[in-house]
């Protein structure tokens, strides 16, 4: 059986990098524990916003708010409180589950609420996750981008340049291979190509 991976397996991967001592738990009173529990969260968040990842997508039936849009729109419906990140809007009829829904087109995001013309939606989006859902690729570009914030405050500033880089490439590395297995099998190979080149020319942040 693999082992869950946590926290603080991350964490100490990250003070790895850095030459730094481990630590039990971020609440321990250490320099290492204080920066790690400021952060670890952040930065998880940051790489999962970041990109479409097949491990932190959801989808769900949007509940319609309370109020109505005072102009602009008819109606405004409720972001759910793990969204990080919001992907894709669809009509849906008002039967469960929907068929075949239909991509939203014209919507607006404002704090909290989704505002369109449609009154049944539904929202595919990025929520958050804990570090027991991350692939082997993307636990080691967590650590390694945790390192790369870790490195100023725990006095080791001249390595922040070159652990920000290695993040940079493993996060690249950790979404190309998601974005090969999230899709069907149908043109895997030119899937594959394209995803590659679109890495390549820095275009796979979408």
């Amino acid at each position: 059986m693999s082992k869950i991976i946590t926290d603080i397996d991350i964490a100490n991967q990250a003070l790895g990098y850095l030459g730094e001592q481990t630590i039990a738990t971020m609440s321990e009173n250490t320099k290492e524990a204080r920066q790690v529990s400021l952060h670890f969260d952040q930065t998880l968040r940051e790489i999962m916003e970041k990109h479409r990842w097949s491990v932190g997508r959801k989808r769900t039936r949007m509940t319609l708010s309370g109020a109505t849009p005072d102009f602009g729109w008819s109606y405004a419906h409720i972001i759910p409180e793990d969204c990080l990140r919001v992907l894709d809007l669809f009509e849906l009829s008002e039967e469960t589950p929907t068929p075949s829904p239909v991509p939203i087109r014209k919507f607006e995001k404002e704090p909290g609420l989704i505002l369109s013309n449609i009154k049944h939606c539904g929202l595919v989006y990025i929520k958050e996750v804990i570090s027991s859902d991350l692939s082997p690729l993307l636990v080691k570009a967590l650590a390694i981008k945790l390192a790369s914030k870790l490195a100023i405050p725990l006095g080791e500033s001249r390595l922040a340049g070159d652990l920000s880089n290695m993040a940079d490439n493993a996060i690249k590395d950790a979404w190309l291979s998601d974005a090969r297995q999230s899709r069907s099998g149908e043109n895997s190979d030119f899937l594959q190509r394209s995803e590659e080149n679109n890495a390549e020319s820095g275009r796979y942040n979408a």
